[in-house]
């Protein structure tokens, strides 16, 4: 994969000996650079990787057991593997083990598409409520996920994954594009 942008923020993991999971919950990106990578800094106090819960505070409000979490290893793998099977057993996550960089790109789609549209639906309300769509009713539900998420998290997904930028200007290039077929239709 040819992604060569560098994070400026992260989000790191710790497990405590009370096997408490602890995340910065003000963060949203992973970071892991090369240049951290080599200089044997142990960024956040963990020395092993990073782990980026892929839910929030709404979607895990009725417990976290099933959601998913990515975790990146930084230097090798073993560290980062028994921190994969803890999440797994004791906490009943779904695991995926990926690159900082992968971790990135998906995320920059994931979260930033998503909340890129949630945005633009809030400030198109009042919506429809009564005559709605499955499909409507789960947009809504996606919306209504992240809608009171602070500022600083929407500014951080979409300002700080290094590939937002490029997922962002291609996804409104697209509805751009939309428009411009059923205008030609017209």
């Amino acid at each position: 994969m040819d992604h060569t942008a560098q994070p400026r923020s992260g989000l790191f993991l710790t497990i405590n000996r009370w096997r408490a999971v602890a995340a910065a919950a003000a963060s949203v990106l992973l970071l892991a650079t090369p240049a951290l990578a080599h200089t044997g800094s142990s960024a956040g106090g963990f020395v092993g990787g990073f782990a980026h819960p892929l839910f929030g505070p709404e979607s895990g409000r009725n417990g976290i057991k099933g959601r998913k979490i990515a975790v990146c290893p930084v230097r090798g793998s073993a560290v980062a593997q028994r921190i994969a099977a803890f999440l797994r057993r004791a906490l009943g996550l779904k695991v995926f083990v990926t690159s900082p960089e992968e971790h990135d790109w998906e995320a920059a789609v994931v979260q930033g598409v998503t909340h890129l549209i949630a945005k633009v639906l809030v400030q198109m309300e009042p919506l429809p409520t009564l005559l709605t769509t499955a499909s409507f009713d789960h947009l809504m539900q996606a919306t209504e996920m992240v809608r009171y998420d602070a500022p600083s998290v929407y500014m951080a997904i979409e300002r700080d994954n290094p590939f937002a930028s490029a997922v962002r200007e291609r996804f409104l290039a697209l509805a751009v594009e939309a428009r411009a077929d059923l205008e030609e239709h017209e």
